[in-house]
C-alpha cells in the first residue's frame, strides 16, 4: 500500500465520458485490459469496477456527457497488493488511451469528405452567369484573381443588371491592365452607346476591330452605332460585312450585341435595312423575319416596301402578300 501512498491524489477526480459511447466500448476495453494483465479472476466484480467507489452523477450533465466521480483514496484502500495495484493502474491507463483513440477515429469517420472536383471561383462565376444569377456570379468572380479577363466578366455581369457605371468601371480597369483587349474595348463601347455617347463608342469599336478584324459582333455594333448617329449608309455597310462574317450574328443573345437605337423609329429603320440585306443575299426567310420586326417597331411605309427592288423576288410569295396586308391594316 506504500506504493500508492506516495501519490497525492485529490480526494476525488471527475472523469467525463460522452453519452454516445454508452459505456459499452469502455466496458469492453476494461475487460480486455484485465484479461491482458491477469486480473480478471481477482477483480470479478460487475461493471463498473468497484461500484461503491463510482458515483454516477445524473444531475450533472455537460453537453450530452455523463460525469463520474472516482474516490481514489477508497480505491487505494481496496487494492489487494502493490503489484496488483500497479497492474490495475496500468490497465486503466491503457483503457483511457484506447478509448480516446477509438473516439478520435469515430469522429474522423463522420467528417464529410472534401470535394473531389471543386470549381475555381472563375469557373463557378461562369456557371452562375450562364444561369442568369448575375449577383452571385459577381460575388464568385470577386474571389478570383483580378486579371483583365475576370474584370471584363464582372463588367458584363453588371451590364446585364443595367448597372452601366459599374460595368464601365470594370471595363476600364481591365483595359488599364491590358490596353489592347478587344473584348473589353467592345464592351466599354456598348456601355457608352447606352449613355448615347455614340461618337466615343464608334472610336472604341474601331480600335477593337483593328485588334480583332474578323469579329462579326464588333462589326455589327459599329454599324448600329452609325445608325444611332444618323448615318445609315455606313451602318448598312458594316451590317453587310458582319453578316458576311457570320449570317447569324444578329441572333446572338449577348451583351456584345447592342440592343439597337433608342427610338422605335430608328430601330424600325435598322430592321428594315437588315431585311434588305438578307433579301439581297437570297435569304427570304431572314428578310421576312426582319420585316416583321420593322413593322412591330412602327414601320408603316407601304409604298416604299412595294417599290423596293431588294424585295422583288418576294413580292409573289404568300408570306409577302400577307405582310403587305398587315401593313395596310395597320395604316387604317
Amino acid at each position: 500500500m506504500a506504493f500508492l501512498a506516495r501519490f497525492r491524489y485529490p480526494p476525488c477526480q471527475q472523469v467525463v465520458l460522452p453519452l454516445a459511447a454508452g459505456g459499452s466500448l469502455l466496458r469492453h476495453l476494461y475487460r480486455h485490459a484485465l484479461r491482458l494483465f491477469g486480473l480478471e479472476r481477482r477483480c470479478s466484480a460487475p461493471w463498473p469496477p468497484f461500484p461503491s467507489l463510482w458515483h454516477h452523477q445524473t444531475h450533472n450533465r455537460l453537453d450530452s456527457r455523463e460525469v463520474f466521480t472516482v474516490n481514489h483514496r477508497s480505491l487505494a484502500a481496496t487494492l489487494p497488493s502493490p503489484v496488483a495495484t500497479f497492474r490495475l493502474a496500468l490497465a486503466f491507463a491503457i483503457v483511457a488511451l484506447l478509448f480516446t483513440t477509438a473516439l478520435h477515429a469515430a469522429a474522423q469517420t463522420h467528417d464529410p469528405p472534401p470535394p473531389r472536383h471543386a470549381l475555381s471561383p472563375e469557373a463557378a462565376g461562369d456557371l452562375l452567369f450562364a444561369r442568369g444569377e448575375f449577383i452571385e456570379a459577381i460575388d464568385a468572380y470577386s474571389h478570383a484573381p483580378a486579371d483583365p479577363v475576370t474584370l471584363n466578366k464582372i463588367g458584363v455581369s453588371w451590364h446585364h443588371l443595367s448597372a452601366v457605371d459599374e460595368a464601365k468601371r470594370n471595363y476600364e480597369q481591365a483595359l488599364l491592365l491590358r490596353p489592347n483587349f478587344p473584348e473589353a474595348l467592345n464592351n466599354l463601347g456598348a456601355a457608352l452607346f447606352t449613355q448615347k455617347k455614340y461618337g466615343q463608342a464608334i472610336r472604341l469599336y474601331r480600335r477593337a476591330l483593328k485588334l480583332s478584324p474578323d469579329s462579326a459582333v464588333i462589326t455589327a455594333n459599329l454599324g448600329t452605332a452609325f445608325f444611332a448617329e444618323g448615318k445609315p449608309g455606313p451602318g448598312i455597310e458594316e451590317y453587310r460585312s458582319a453578316i458576311s462574317m457570320d449570317p447569324s450574328v444578329f441572333d446572338l443573345d449577348s451583351l456584345q450585341i447592342i440592343g439597337g437605337p433608342v427610338s422605335d423609329r430608328d430601330r424600325a429603320e435598322q430592321n428594315y435595312c437588315l431585311a434588305e440585306l438578307f433579301a439581297q443575299m437570297n435569304a427570304p426567310d431572314r428578310a421576312l423575319q426582319f420585316l416583321h420586326r420593322a413593322f412591330n417597331e412602327g414601320f408603316k411605309d407601304r409604298r416604299r416596301l412595294a417599290q423596293d427592288p431588294a424585295f422583288a423576288s418576294l413580292r409573289d410569295t404568300a408570306d409577302f402578300a400577307e405582310l403587305m396586308g398587315e401593313v395596310s391594316y395597320a395604316k387604317k
